[in-house]
């Protein structure tokens, strides 16, 4: 609380201090070409990223212009300068009135009516800067272009003001995410993608929350700073291997902008048939992972874990998996074996544990969409005495190694083939070894699944797991707890972490840690 507390009064001052040195107007304007043709006006305001030169994104500007020429859209792109190479919500609201305030000088009309609101203009922009857009662009704009940002993640450090999923937004809404982006991850593209689609699926054209209007499109082979300068950043986790020529990704980036200001402005029915496509294209490109993303694919996983942990004493028809939402009501959860007429069944509780580490949990999007699963089961020896027999003795500190294993082994076989090749040629493998033995269930809840980086480049993972015997106090003995990768977790691995620097990636321990 503290921390948070400390971070508003941070960017609140930075708010302030803005005012004070922030000008007038933006620091690039690009009008459309005045050649006597007979075009519809438009405005797209344009934020930079984060500590992101503004000129650095006249090249993608002038791509999406000329884009937008071609589709008989006049398009005047102003490129603002935030204030500190960061800037808030506040500071994308003045930039945008500025920039619209400006443009009337220069002729364009925005058309606004008394609440200020413009069915003429669009904002966004690159990273931080789509991110701060999002409430101008909510209250003011015509609709709103989010590139290497989404609706899911990269949340407001002054306090969430717009709605998280797309589908609640009233107005169109472009999300151009970048394939090998470390830096807002593919897979929350993916879950605005997934609402986007429900959203239209009982729409009717042209319907604000049809697919022409709520979309989510994915560039292939191209990084996070690439709708830049193209130069990656790496120690946050972008992604420099894999990826097109720069030139190359942001010609498609402008294809795709233009189709969506073409097809809100003169609803061309060409325009929307492409952002249709685009959709359908994102679809194909995540639904790997979305299926995997699923709870019922986390509750089967901790239906696995035990069947894996029991040696075969007993079936998975004869387990029941309880999802925890609470952590604390997890941690003092126990799993239950049952006696039944049917024979025996196995109760096990399981938690799905976010990436946190880095602050804002899933709503910080170089965190990992995917979560770990936390699983209590019960031990191979309390399932055997249960069914009157003895269980196999093997090594209990590889249970968690095994099953990862397998789990990594599926994955690889779920992506495409093209991201598995990829994967093949550039990524880092994962390497899993002994299971680390917990002392206490203390100690197992608060000791993570540990990553570290191998002397041959592989990554060594980890899990930590409690083991406690028969002869223990009842409600204590006969336990198996285990922290294992889930399904999503590891395709997610293989389409981004594998391609980013270990020093990239918050969850990996340093050399100096270990």
């Amino acid at each position: 609380m503290a921390s948070e507390l400390a971070t508003r009064a941070v960017f609140g001052a930075m708010s302030a201090l803005g005012r004070l040195v922030r000008k007038n107007k933006p620091v690039m304007v690009l009008e459309p070409n005045r050649d006597g043709r007979d075009r519809k006006q438009a405005l797209f305001v344009m934020m930079p990223g984060a500590f992101k030169d503004p000129s650095l994104y006249r090249p993608l500007a002038e791509a999406v212009q000329k884009e937008c020429e071609e589709r008989n859209v006049a398009l005047y792109v102003t490129l603002s300068a935030l204030p500190f190479g960061l800037g808030t919500e506040g500071d994308a609201q003045s930039e945008y009135q500025a920039a619209v305030e400006h443009v009337k000088t220069l002729g364009f009309d925005p058309e606004e009516n008394q609440l200020g609101i413009s069915d003429k203009v669009y904002v966004g922009g690159h990273s931080w800067g789509g991110a701060i857009s999002r409430k101008v662009g909510f209250d003011r704009a015509q609709g709103v272009v989010l590139m290497g940002a989404s609706c899911k993640a990269m949340s407001n450090p002054m306090g969430d003001t717009v709605p998280q999923g797309i589908a609640e937004w009233h107005k169109p809404m472009l999300v151009v995410a970048a394939e090998l982006d470390g830096q807002a991850r593919l897979p929350y593209a993916a879950l605005d993608w997934q609402e986007a689609r429900e959203a239209s699926a009982s729409a009717d054209e042209p319907d604000v929350l049809s697919a022409p209007y709520k979309c989510v499109a994915v560039v292939e082979d191209m990084n996070h700073s690439q709708f830049c300068d193209g130069m990656p950043n790496i120690p946050r986790g972008d992604i420099g291997v894999a990826v097109q020529q720069t030139e190359t990704v942001q010609r498609t980036v402008a294809r795709i902008i233009a189709d969506f200001i073409a097809a809100d402005q003169l609803k061309d029915p060409a325009c929307i048939q492409r952002m249709a496509e685009y959709n359908s294209h994102t679809g194909a490109l995540v639904e790997t992972y979305l299926n995997a993303f699923k709870e019922a694919v986390n509750k089967e996983t901790a239906v696995a874990v035990q069947v894996h942990i029991a040696q075969e004493g007993i079936s998975k028809e004869q387990i029941s998996a309880y999802l925890h939402k609470d952590q604390a009501a997890f941690v003092f959860s126990k799993p239950e074996l049952l006696q039944a007429e049917a024979g025996t069944h196995c109760r096990v509780q399981y938690f799905v544990e976010p990436d946190s580490t880095h602050r804002g949990g899933r709503r910080n999007s170089r965190n990992r969409c995917s979560p770990t699963l936390w699983v209590k089961s019960k031990s191979a020896e309390a399932i055997a005495a249960a069914g009157g027999s003895e269980a196999k003795k093997l090594p209990h500190g590889q249970r968690a190694a095994e099953f990862n294993q397998a789990t990594y082994a599926r994955a690889l076989g779920m992506v495409s083939p093209k991201a598995r090749e990829r994967f093949e040629k550039y990524g880092r493998p994962l390497r899993f070894v002994p299971d680390y033995m917990a002392t206490s269930g203390q100690d197992w809840v608060k000791t993570p699944v540990r990553y570290q980086v191998n002397e041959d480049g592989t990554l060594d993972v980890c899990c930590p797991y409690l083991h406690t015997e028969l002869g223990m106090i009842k409600r204590y003995a006969g336990m198996h707890y285990v922290k294992v990768l889930s399904v999503s977790l590891l395709i997610e691995y293989i389409l981004v972490d594998a391609f980013c620097a270990a020093e990239g990636l918050g969850y990996v321990t340093k050399t100096s840690e270990s």
